[in-house]
């Protein structure tokens, strides 16, 4: 439960859109918070396809 609120989290609290009158230095740094909160997001899909793998197994097992 805890990885779907993580994910939702990441979808969800994303910076707000520069305008143009920011400096350089702010806008550099936003985009690396959006490269990072991608980077989590790719990581914890990874997470779920292997949870979704596992519970596909078990339930075949049975």
């Amino acid at each position: 439960m805890q990885k779907i609120t993580d994910v939702w989290e990441l979808f969800t609290d994303t910076p707000k859109l520069t305008s143009s009158k920011v400096n350089q230095a702010t806008k550099e740094g936003i985009n690396v918070l959006r490269l990072e909160k991608i980077s989590k997001i790719e990581s914890n899909s990874i997470e779920f396809n292997k949870f979704i793998f596992e519970l596909t197994m078990k339930i075949n097992r049975k």
